[in-house]
């Protein structure tokens, strides 16, 4: 399970995150958490959102920080809110709606790579800021240079 450098570093970006949002509970629950902490050079005193937030908050914050597949895996624990305390159940339930859009610029350079030119080139408008954004995906308006209204849907950064 742990046999690539890729699988450790990845490991280690995810305790990482766990103690910045003050989540050592459950990051102490993983095996190597002691070790990564320190090959990492992470002292988990001085990250503290627990003065600001609710553990429910900093559960969310740090699932929107990992990525796509744990803002899935809020998602999915939002719809059983008879198993987990309340203010995890509403942290959890603004996964499914208010998942934070990527920058502009990332989706600039994701439209324009795939159309393989400027978005000017393209579009007469494009909105800098999306109509929705979900975990897997945003969506921008925008008007054609044939002035046609469109909905382009954007996929977030590594997701394939």
């Amino acid at each position: 399970m742990f046999d690539t450098p890729r699988t450790w570093l990845r490991l280690a970006a995810i305790i990482r995150i766990l103690a910045i949002h003050d989540i050592e509970p459950i990051a102490e629950r993983f095996f190597p958490y002691r070790v990564l902490t320190w090959l990492a050079g992470i002292n988990p005193a001085t990250y503290r959102f627990r003065r600001n937030n609710s553990s429910g908050a900093r559960i969310r914050l740090a699932m929107e920080r990992l990525g796509p597949t744990f803002i899935k895996f809020g998602q999915a624990i939002s719809t059983r809110v008879d198993a987990i305390p309340d203010d995890m159940g509403l942290e959890m339930k603004k996964l499914q709606d208010d998942v934070p859009p990527f920058p502009f610029a990332q989706v600039r350079a994701i439209v324009e790579g795939c159309l393989d030119g400027p978005l000017e080139q393209f579009f007469s408008r494009f909105d800098e800021k999306p109509v929705a954004s979900g975990s897997i995906a945003q969506v921008h308006h925008a008007f054609t240079r044939q002035g046609r209204e469109v909905a382009v849907k954007v996929k977030r950064p590594g997701i394939n």
